[in-house]
C-alpha cells in the first residue's frame, strides 16, 4: 500500500511538496496506517525514513506501473507554472489524484464529481487521503472518469485540433 509523488527535488515546487509530504502529510497518515509508505520518484531526495521509498529517476514504463498500483497520488503543490503534466498523465491513466488549486490550475474537471479531489488546507489534504485510503470504490470511480480525462487532453486528440486550427488559418 503506497501513495505516490512524481517529480524532482531540483525542482521549487516539488521541492516545497515533498518537504509538506514528508513532515507533514506522511507522519499524520502512518498513526493510521502504518503499513503505509510513501513512493517518491524524480531523484535528488535526501530523505531516509522508513515509511519512505525513493525510486530515484525512473523509465516511462516502470512510472506507469507505479501509478496503476498506488492507492493514489498526493501533490500538494503551492506555486507552479502551466497545467501539471504529472497530474493530467494520472488523470488519464485513472489514478486517483489528491492535490491542491494550484495543482489542479488549468485542468478541466467536474467539480461535483470525485476524484480528482481538490484542496488547499494541509490538515483538509490528510483527512481526504485517510478518507480515499478507506473508500472501496474510488479507484473504480477514477477509472470511470479516465475517459473524459483522454479525451481532452489525448496528445492525438489535441494535434489533430491543432492541425486543423493551422489549416483553417492558412486558407483563410
Amino acid at each position: 500500500k503506497f501513495i505516490l509523488f512524481c517529480g524532482s527535488y531540483k525542482y521549487k515546487p516539488n521541492y516545497d511538496a515533498i518537504n509538506i509530504l514528508v513532515n507533514k502529510i506522511m507522519p499524520n497518515l502512518i498513526k493510521t496506517f502504518p503499513e503505509l509508505k510513501l513512493v517518491l520518484t524524480g531523484g535528488e531526495i535526501n530523505f531516509e525514513r522508513k515509511w519512505l521509498i525513493n525510486l530515484g529517476t525512473v523509465q516511462k514504463n516502470k512510472m506507469i506501473h507505479a501509478l496503476n498500483n498506488c492507492i493514489c497520488t498526493v501533490i500538494p503543490i503551492l506555486e507552479g507554472y502551466g497545467s501539471r503534466i504529472k497530474i493530467i498523465e494520472a488523470l488519464m491513466l485513472g489514478v486517483v489524484v489528491i492535490t491542491t488549486k494550484k495543482g489542479i490550475e488549468g485542468i478541466d474537471y467536474d467539480k461535483k464529481k470525485q476524484p480528482p479531489f481538490v484542496t488547499n488546507n494541509i490538515d483538509e489534504l490528510v483527512k481526504v487521503t485517510e478518507k480515499v485510503i478507506k473508500m472501496k470504490n474510488v479507484k473504480a470511480k477514477s477509472l470511470l472518469i479516465k475517459k473524459n480525462f483522454q479525451s481532452q487532453y489525448s496528445m492525438e486528440l489535441m494535434a489533430k485540433k491543432f492541425y486543423k486550427h493551422i489549416n483553417k488559418k492558412l486558407s483563410v
